[in-house]
């Protein structure tokens, strides 16, 4: 899977010491509405596929409820055009 870094933070600096990498990809067809991810790890992904304006009209309605999401989206406003640009041309 092709995966373009999108922001590395930390959520909570000073109360603990998590670290978020967030990542953007392209979703097969094939792959939505299964879930995926890696056993060992208890992973339990399961795969939605929204268009770009479903995804930005989402962010634009405040119906956005966690702060990981909030920042890929806001990625996604700023970055996707420039991401389809890349993707078509590969």
């Amino acid at each position: 899977a092709e995966l373009k870094p999108i922001a590395s933070y930390f959520p909570s600096a000073g109360a603990c010491s998590e670290h978020v990498r967030l990542y953007c990809g392209r979703v097969l067809e094939a792959g939505v509405g299964e879930v995926h991810g890696v056993d060992g790890e208890g992973e339990d992904i399961l795969v939605h596929r929204l268009s770009r304006a479903e995804a930005l009209e989402l962010l634009a309605a405040d119906r956005v409820p966690n702060g990981h999401t909030l920042v890929a989206l806001q990625w996604l406003a700023l970055h996707g055009e420039r991401l389809r640009r890349d993707w078509l041309d590969a």
